[in-house]
Formats: structure tokens, sequence, C-alpha cells
């Protein structure tokens, strides 16, 4: 089909009436069968107000072992090639390569921009719990919300930690000229993907000159294993698998709290009930501790 991978085709068939779509990336690790994307996937189809949602998800797939998967197991599919580069292995934290596809994934987002789509950004290892639409467009004073790794209480302060994994942007002349900035910016540092240098350029005159509002997301909301207990089952709209190294230990917990999930939905309004918190992440925390 001449259309299938013409990113203004795709994402005009993804949008909600408002342009807003919901994107994710993939690669041939996190593609295979029972992996990544079918978690992803799977925790909406299972979530609260959340199956709907899935009409509205463009997977951008960074090479074609992804693009292929993607094509059998969901409607709007993307491919975003990189000249020279082979993305289809499981990348490492920060390794050479690993920078060098985020930073492709900020420049297709810049992109999205530049069509003038809204989106919500989100990393595969993250499981939808709920719709997170009611709580991010609330605040329409916020041009960017992004999540956290740790947050203090303060959703306008720059000092909060964020996680670049999940984030609400909406397309306006501000976040355009933001993204751009941020690719630039990574020339700060070869060693440094999009989260680092973002920490640093949130403290910097041109972002601040910019004028763009930026929200720091609550992690009792959207949530991450590195703040797991402060949320829980009653308050979780999404959870990441961040804090967390390897794609075997964030598939083995990310599957035992859906699995959790899915038996909470169906019992908890049973007299004794099911205990809303979350369990342990002992797979990722073992993985933080190894070289």
């Amino acid at each position: 089909m001449q259309h299938e991978n013409d990113l203004e085709y795709v994402l005009n068939k993804a949008a909600m009436p408002d342009n807003t779509v919901i994107i994710t990336t993939l690669n041939a690790a996190w593609a295979e069968n029972n992996t990544m994307i079918d978690i992803f996937l799977e925790s909406l189809q299972h979530g609260q107000e959340t199956q709907t949602l899935l009409k509205h998800v463009v997977i951008a797939c960074v090479d074609e072992k992804a693009y292929a998967r993607c094509l059998i197991i969901h409607p709007h599919c993307i491919r975003v090639k990189t000249k020279g580069v082979d993305f289809s292995g499981e990348q490492a934290l920060l390794s050479q390569d690993y920078i060098k596809m985020i930073w492709r994934r900020i420049q297709f987002l810049t992109r999205v921009l530049e069509l003038n789509y809204n989106f919500i950004f989100t990393d595969a290892d993250i499981l939808w719990f709920r719709d997170p639409f009611p709580i991010l467009r609330h605040d329409s004073r916020a041009d960017m919300q992004i999540a956290c790794d740790h947050f203090n209480g303060r959703p306008w302060d720059v000092k909060n930690s964020p996680n670049a994994g999940f984030a609400f942007v909406r397309a306006n002349k501000k976040t355009l000229k933001f993204y751009r900035y941020w690719y630039e910016e990574r020339r700060i540092s070869a060693k440094m993907a999009d989260q680092e240098v973002f920490n640093v350029i949130k403290h910097e005159d041109t972002f601040r000159n910019i004028g763009m509002n930026l929200r720091f997301l609550d992690t009792h909301h959207i949530g991450g294993f590195c703040s797991i207990k402060y949320t829980d089952m009653t308050k979780a709209y999404t959870l990441h698998a961040n804090c967390c190294k390897g794609l075997n230990a964030k598939l083995h917990d990310l599957r035992e709290i859906l699995d959790l999930w899915k038996r909470w939905q169906k019992h908890h309004t049973d007299e004794e009930g099911i205990d809303p918190h979350f369990t342990e992440t002992r797979s990722c925390q073992k993985s933080m501790h190894r070289n």
C-alpha cells in the first residue's frame, strides 16, 4: 500500500478529533513474540477505559523486524529509518547505539510537532491501567507534561527528576522550539541521552526564554518502579519499568504486575478484596546492582 509508511497518512488515521496521538517506539528485541510490545498492548486491553485508546496508538519502528511484527499486531505502524545504524538488538542503557536511537526518537517527535499533532509519548515498558487524558488535559496551562523518576510534590519545579519515557506534549510554537533546541543540545556530550540533556537544559536561560510551561507529573498517578511505594492500584494510571536494567528483568516484573492488576480488577470489590499495593519488583531491584 503506497501510504503505509507515510507519516502524515498514519498520524491522520490514528489521531483523535483534536489531533492527538499516542506514540511508542519499537525495535526487534522488544518486538519478539510475548515480549515488551505484547505486554504494553495487553495492558491497554485490560485497563479502565483504555481499550478505545488502542486505535490512537502509533508504533514507530526503528528496524525492519520490528516493522514487520508491528504490521501483524497493530493497525498504525511507521518505519523510522536511520542510515548506517542497526537498532534491532537489545540496547543497553547509555550504550552508543542506545543514545543514537534515543536522539532519533527526539528528531521523529519534532517532526510530529511540525505536522501539528499533539502526542503522548510512552515507552513500551509502561503499563497503562487507566486513561490518563482526564488528568493531563485538566491543566490547560501546561505545554508539556513529563513523568518523574522522583516527584518532589511541586509540579512546576524544575528541580524534579524527569523521566522522558512518558510525556504529553501540545503542538505549538513553544514546544516545537523546545524540541528543536533539545535535539540540538545533544552535542553537550556524546555520552548523554535525551533525559540527561533535559536535566541540564531545563536550568538554562535559553529554556526559560522559550517560555514553555513545563509540568512534572505526580508519581502517585504516572508512576514507575523508582517510586512504586508511593502508588498503588487505586491511584496509578500508568506504571513504568524504570530503575531497571535489561529486557528480562523488565519483562518478569511487568508481567507479574500486569497479572496482579487483572486479578485486582476482578476481585477488588469483593468483601475481602485484594491488597491494592504492587508487588516488589525483585528482578529489577537485582538488576540495578549488577555491573
